[in-house]
């Protein structure tokens, strides 16, 4: 069994539908699979207990070039 966290940002809410499907079909292969938007993830959550990290991003948010954070918050790069 593999562990395996599935992490997303979503716009629309797509990309959240898609990357739990993803999760679940990872789980019903006998995965340890976790799926959280990156906006709610833990604060001490730690991508080296996994064995694999799939990462999602809508689309619709790099296309329109915006920034998703809220006006005064910085983009946290260093997780």
């Amino acid at each position: 069994m593999v562990s395996i966290l599935v992490i997303y940002a979503t716009g629309e809410g797509q990309t959240a539908t898609v990357a739990e499907r993803i999760g679940t079909v990872f789980e019903d292969r006998g995965h340890d699979a976790t799926t959280i938007d990156v906006d709610t993830r833990p604060a001490d959550l730690e991508r080296h207990e996994y064995d694999a990290v799939l990462v999602g991003e809508s689309m619709n948010a790099i296309f329109r070039g915006g920034n998703r954070l809220p006006s005064g918050q910085q983009r946290d790069d260093s997780w």
